[in-house]
């Protein structure tokens, strides 16, 4: 069948690998294949994982903001991989997959964004934020989640959106500021992105 379909000595073999790629992922344990192949993209509840990298940074500075103390993940399971070994970081997210995590996971829909455990409320050190949708109701519902699990009214916020929903940060009544740092995600996004730190420091 391969001889009808044409296909290129070469093709044929980047296509071999690939199938031999796919059936050792397959058997791998779950917590040893790479976060994006651990849980595919649904584009369907709007999810765009952030390279490892980009992970990796938004991780490293939740953490020296923190200064062990606990993080909260809004909406960005990618960072929350990346802080695994932070035994406070918790997720805060729709997509039930990521129950896989046990009491770190806590299912949550900003259309009810008060709707989070009591323990949680007023508990946080920093919060880390990428909102599902690009809408002005969405962000307002995030940051009324934020503003609820934060310890206080001084707890810092690091937010990844699109820039189109600025105006709602800046009606907020914090103050932020617009990191230099570019977040690449494993496939691209084509909205321009809204970095805001709240502490002024840059990524």
């Amino acid at each position: 069948m391969a001889d009808d379909i044409g296909l290129s000595p070469e093709a044929l073999a980047a296509l071999q690998q690939f199938y031999t790629e796919q059936a050792l992922e397959k058997q791998l344990p779950v917590q040893e294949k790479p976060f994006h192949k651990q849980f595919p993209e649904d584009w369907n509840l709007s999810q765009f994982w952030y390279t490892p990298e980009t992970a990796q940074t938004f991780a490293e500075e939740a953490k020296k903001v923190a200064a062990g103390g606990p993080i909260a993940c809004i909406s960005s399971p990618s960072v929350f991989n990346a802080l695994l070994e932070h035994p406070n970081a918790f997720l805060f997210e729709y997509d039930r997959r990521f129950s896989y995590f046990g009491d770190r996971f806590t299912y949550y829909d900003y259309n009810e964004p008060s709707n989070v455990p009591k323990k949680f409320e007023r508990y946080f050190d920093i919060i880390v934020m990428d909102p599902p949708h690009l809408s002005k109701e969405c962000m307002e519902k995030v940051i009324e989640t934020a503003n609820l699990l934060s310890k206080s009214d001084n707890t810092p916020w690091i937010i990844c959106t699109g820039s189109i929903v600025e105006p709602v940060l800046l009606q907020s009544g914090r103050k932020f500021f617009l990191c230099d740092f570019k977040p690449q995600h494993i496939r691209p996004v084509s909205y321009t992105h809204l970095r805001a730190h709240e502490t002024g420091r840059n990524l």
